[in-house]
């Protein structure tokens, strides 16, 4: 059998973190999240992309003008 080795460095883009967040319509549910470090930083990554392109998307809608 293969001896598996702990990463126990917290910046280590492998290192698996949970995050929890509350659930919307509830006081006391959470809902727990589990991925690596790098995992999260794409998430994080394709968010801000997301965020970004909706409102460039948007912004041409706005003041056409008819001030």
């Amino acid at each position: 059998p293969q001896k598996v080795e702990t990463i126990t460095d917290k910046s280590h883009p492998d290192y698996v973190r949970w995050k929890s967040e509350a659930v919307i319509g509830s006081r006391a549910k959470r809902k727990r999240t589990c991925m690596t470090n790098r995992e999260w930083a794409l998430a994080q990554r394709r968010g801000n992309e997301a965020s970004r392109s909706f409102v460039e998307a948007n912004q041409a809608g706005f003041g056409g003008g008819n001030n």
